[in-house]
């Protein structure tokens, strides 16, 4: 069987910029339980993913531009074609700040923020943004990424097509997958406002008349997440912006997101972040 096929270009720049160009042959599922605090820009160059996004999946083909806010769950999963590559970008918005302005670092993430997650573009559309993308890969390969110019320009040259592209692109009602993603989905909405409750596998599927081993096998197969994976996620990612906005005392905040034992919750949390809820506030309040 041939092993997939991976080329990566990247500078750690502390977290604040990655890039890389990724060929699969053979089916392949994200084995993270994926979200982070930077923008994410995933672009399919060929085959077809199947991309779940905070609570609802999306059919993804050739050409499409997924865009990704920070902090936002997700996990691309096969589609019907087994092979797929794909260009992805991560920045962080302290990355902008390098060469931007303060007060125009947001309109360059204009995109980002209002709620322009697919963009299905024309076939005059996918060379521009292909050309960026390489550009920046031809860049980063043979000069790294610090201190590029060449790279910044090539890499702004892309956020402001991104952001004429998404101002151009009419409102559309995506469609799923299939009648079992769309069943799916719906179950994960459920799940997004009802995680500060005592729900589980057997109340859900009872919520939702269909039978624990059902929900288990298909909820596994369309988000990539078992059921108790994407709670945990979800619950431990709304933890995180309590304890980054707000000054609610660590028990206050594990009740307030679905967890009574609040040992329970500090070892969720440590599983999921690698970090203490208390050593990833301290890293993240002022003062």
């Amino acid at each position: 069987m041939a092993k997939p096929k991976s080329i990566i270009y990247h500078d750690n720049n502390n977290g604040e910029f990655h890039i890389a160009h990724s060929k699969r042959p053979n089916s392949y599922l994200m084995n993270v339980n994926h979200y982070h605090p930077q923008y994410e820009i995933y672009y399919l160059l060929s085959g077809d993913r199947n991309y779940f996004i905070q609570n609802r999946v999306y059919k993804i083909q050739r050409g499409d531009l997924v865009l990704i806010n920070t902090n936002v769950l997700h996990k691309t999963v096969s589609g019907s074609s087994e092979y797929h590559e794909r260009l992805l970008i991560e920045f962080s918005s302290s990355y902008l700040n390098n060469f931007v302005k303060t007060e125009h670092v947001q309109s360059f993430l204009a995109a980002f923020h209002n709620n322009h997650i697919l963009l299905q573009l024309k076939e005059t559309e996918h060379k521009q943004i292909e050309s960026c993308f390489f550009q920046i890969i031809k860049e980063s390969k043979s000069y790294g990424i610090k201190n590029n110019r060449m790279l910044t320009t090539y890499f702004l040259e892309l956020l402001a097509l991104i952001n004429r592209f998404a101002e151009e692109s009419k409102s559309v009602e995506y469609d799923y997958p299939s009648a079992l993603h769309q069943r799916i989905s719906e179950v994960a909405a459920y799940m997004d406002l009802h995680y500060r409750e005592d729900i589980s596998l057997y109340t859900t599927a009872e919520k939702f008349y269909i039978s624990t081993a059902h929900l288990s096998r298909a909820f596994k197969k369309v988000t990539g997440f078992t059921f108790v994976e994407y709670l945990s996620n979800l619950r431990i990612q709304k933890a995180q912006r309590l304890l980054t906005e707000t000054k609610l005392p660590i028990a206050d905040i594990a009740r307030e997101v679905g967890y009574q034992n609040h040992t329970h919750f500090g070892r969720m949390f440590k599983l999921i972040t690698g970090s203490s809820p208390r050593n990833f506030r301290k890293l993240r309040l002022p003062g």
